[in-house]
C-alpha cells in the first residue's frame, strides 16, 4: 500500500525538515506519495530526496477553472 502524506513539512522547524528529508521519506514505504506546495519543497529540499523520487508532477491552474498535470525533470 502506497504512504501518502499531504503538506509533509508544514510547521516543522529547519532541523525537523532536514531529518525528515534524509531519513523518513526515503524508509516511509515502496511508494511513497508526497501532496506538497512549492513552498514546502523547493529546489534545493528536492535535491536532498532526488535520488529517490521517480516523477514530479505539478498542478498548475492559471485560470482557475483548469487544472493542468505537467510532469518535470527529477534532475530539474
Amino acid at each position: 500500500i502506497p504512504t501518502v502524506i499531504d503538506t509533509p513539512l508544514a510547521r516543522l522547524d529547519p532541523e525537523n525538515i532536514d531529518k525528515m528529508l534524509k531519513t523518513y521519506y526515503p524508509n516511509a514505504g515502496k511508494q511513497v506519495i508526497i501532496l506538497a506546495t512549492p513552498n514546502e519543497l523547493n529546489g534545493e529540499r528536492i535535491k536532498i530526496i532526488s535520488k529517490n523520487i521517480s516523477r514530479i508532477y505539478r498542478l498548475n491552474n492559471p485560470t482557475r477553472y483548469m487544472t493542468e498535470v505537467l510532469m518535470e525533470d527529477v534532475n530539474g
